[in-house]
């Protein structure tokens, strides 16, 4: 394990110096440098979300033609709408296949947008629930600390830090 950990460390050590250092010593050196970025990565991910959704418009063209080609037919198959009803499990296994490509592009797509914005926004939405948690913990650990409190002020003891309560 300690070989492995010795294999790593220069790869984790290069990483942490360009992902984390030289990003965290421009920020602090110029002021408009997280603008910038927060910029660039919003502009990465906006073109992520429009690669999905050319590849969602060419899904959605040749799921046109395949429909129009099921119920008017073509030179392969020119009873059209009469094979549908000959196959109804293929028809409906098509529509379910389809159905799914573009469930999952919308997740996909949903994602992506969701992502974008909370980077450019610094993250509002997980910075609301790490400061619930927080409030949640800060609060049971006041609860536990006032109970540890009462039960030794029971017991006559005096807790660390308490010395000034019983005097």
């Amino acid at each position: 394990m300690v070989a492995l950990d010795a294999l790593i460390w220069p790869f984790w050590r290069l990483m942490h110096l360009f992902c984390k250092d030289l990003p965290a010593c421009g920020c602090r050196s110029v002021s408009w440098v997280p603008k910038l970025l927060s910029g660039c990565s919003g502009y990465l991910f906006f073109q992520a979300l429009c690669f999905v959704l050319v590849f969602a418009n060419t899904v959605l063209a040749t799921l046109s033609t395949q429909i129009v080609s099921f119920l008017v037919g073509d030179a392969i198959r020119p009873m059209g709408a009469i094979e549908v009803m000959r196959n109804p499990l293929r028809a409906l296994a098509f529509c379910y296949v389809y159905y799914c490509l573009f469930s999952v592009l919308f997740f996909f797509a949903y994602s992506l947008w969701t992502s974008m914005w909370e980077m450019v926004h610094d993250f509002p939405t997980i910075r609301v629930m790490m400061l619930r948690r927080v409030s949640t913990a800060a609060l049971a650990a006041v609860a536990a600390s006032a109970a540890d409190a009462k039960e030794a002020a029971r017991q006559g003891q005096v807790l660390p830090g308490r010395e000034h309560a019983s005097a």
